[in-house]
């Protein structure tokens, strides 16, 4: 995302340096983001705001609550201390002041900011074509039998496609073709004027390592057997 610019600085396609983030202090909680009365004015009603720690040259993972993204080394971030805000999902709308804080319109995705938390203003959103990070997702599918239990299907690790098949797959496999994910959600009717829409996305699996044994899946599945149904 693109933080307010330092109006000194160079510009950037994705945002260049920032204006220096506020640091949030004690008593902040999830909705309520404690900055102090000299820091207030900065900020608007309105306005969206990142709230996270600075990086500190740390490597994996980053990011309060959700991981936003993963590090390699620091030199490929510049060693940018308001490199996490830049990526994080710790965002917020100001819905009002007080003397002393910022009230966000719904709670931080990540709760309540961690220790050494800073808070910037967000003037835009940004998305890269070609970026090295894949978004992970995990999913879980439930489905029930006629003796009352379930089968469970759990993806622990799936990372967005961008082309799905334009028919389903034959035994053997016929000359299927794919088409470009163009559209990506769908409108659901659901009783006019009312309509829902509908994400419409592909994904691959990818292999999880087992922590039980150390080896290589890709999907677990399990059966829970209902209340005394028989188990042979």
């Amino acid at each position: 995302m693109c933080l307010a610019p330092d109006p000194n600085a160079n510009a950037q396609p994705s945002g260049g340096t920032p204006l220096p983030a506020v640091a949030v202090l004690a008593g902040s909680t999830a909705g309520e983001i404690v900055v102090g009365a000299g820091a207030v004015g900065a900020f608007s009603v309105g306005d969206i705001v990142a709230v996270d720690t600075d990086y500190q040259q740390q490597i994996g993972y980053v990011g309060t609550g959700i991981a936003a993204a993963y590090v390699t080394d620091p030199a490929d971030v510049n060693r940018d201390a308001n490199y996490i805000r830049r990526v994080t999902f710790n965002l917020g709308r100001v819905a009002q002041k007080t003397l002393n804080s910022l009230v966000v319109a719904q709670p931080l995705l990540g709760g309540i900011p961690a220790a050494q938390s800073g808070v910037q203003k967000v003037i835009a959103f940004v998305d890269r074509e070609g970026g090295s990070f894949f978004q992970e997702w995990s999913a879980l599918f439930v489905a029930a039998d006629e003796s009352g239990g379930r089968l469970c299907l759990h993806y622990p690790r799936l990372s967005p496609t961008t082309t799905v098949p334009t028919s389903l797959p034959t035994n053997p496999p016929s000359q299927a073709g794919t088409a470009k994910l163009f559209e990506r959600e769908q409108q659901v009717e659901i009783a006019k004027p009312i309509a829902a829409l509908a994400l419409h996305a592909a994904f691959q699996a990818m292999p999880h390592v087992d922590e039980n044994d150390g080896q290589s899946v890709v999907c677990y599945r399990s059966y829970f057997p209902a209340s005394m149904a028989a188990i042979y």
